[in-house]
């Protein structure tokens, strides 16, 4: 523990810091100890709390959402996905299918849908629900220009949310 600690700092924090202090020094930016949160990993109580009264950040509570992505310390069920599938519903239910052609609809999916579930994709794995829930708004929105499928379309996605 000795080695750990100097002068009852451990030394992950202290270059942590300095850091933040060279990062600051340099930019003339300074962190915001109000809008920060520490999160731990296998840390005793008592070095928890030393550390947060070095750094002055607030204990985090995991999941939290990072640049619109969920974060856990644990595998994500499918309603951790509902933000991605709502987000991508709202953009649909607002776009105007009777002024577009199929080819013009097909546009307008790869490049506003496809993108943002490709974002989710590039950090996290889908379930094959949500993939399936997607694909099924996109069919929809593309051949009936609708936000909603109809219920022989329905990948069943709802019940399991």
């Amino acid at each position: 523990m000795s080695s750990y600690l100097v002068e009852g700092i451990p030394n992950p924090l202290r270059c942590s810091l300095q850091l933040s202090k060279n990062f600051s020094d340099s930019t003339g930016l300074i962190v915001n100890p109000k809008k920060c949160k520490a999160f731990y990993g296998g840390m005793d109580p008592d070095t928890k709390l030393k550390v947060l009264q070095i750094i002055g950040y607030v204990k985090g509570q995991l999941p939290i959402r990072y640049l619109g992505l969920p974060l856990a310390s644990k595998k994500l069920s499918v309603s951790h996905y509902l933000p991605l599938i709502d987000r991508i519903m709202s953009r649909i239910r607002h776009w105007s299918a009777n002024l577009l052609s199929i080819a013009g609809g097909i546009q307008l999916v790869k490049s506003i849908v496809v993108a943002t579930a490709q974002y989710w994709m590039s950090s996290l794995s889908q379930p094959d629900s949500v993939i399936k829930k997607l694909d099924t708004l996109c069919r929809s929105f593309i051949w009936s220009g609708k936000s909603t499928p109809s219920k022989k379309k329905s990948c069943g996605l709802e019940e399991s949310l």
